[in-house]
């Protein structure tokens, strides 16, 4: 099934734009900050590789909020479901 064409709200390049036609719509979004992908970021545990979730702009973007991740991140609760929406 073909996206519908997507109407961008800023300036965008040319890679931004083939990002977003090549990435499955489920691993993307956009909204007033800009354009969302989905990253993974993995680590070693008990001798096991473990991998989480982060939405970032680009992957320079997901560095960077990995490293905020690292000086900053706690654990403040256990998810137990989601709300559709």
């Amino acid at each position: 099934m073909m996206d519908e064409p997507v109407e961008f709200a800023y300036p965008v390049s040319l890679e931004e734009r083939r990002r977003w036609r090549e990435t499955d719509p489920a691993f993307r979004m956009k909204d007033e900050e800009g354009t969302w992908f989905l990253f993974l970021a993995e680590f070693e545990h008990h001798g096991q590789t473990w991998c989480f979730e982060l939405w970032a702009h680009d992957l320079e973007d997901a560095k960077r909020r990995l490293g905020s991740a690292q000086a900053s991140a706690r654990i403040i609760g256990q998810k137990v479901g989601e709300v559709a929406g």
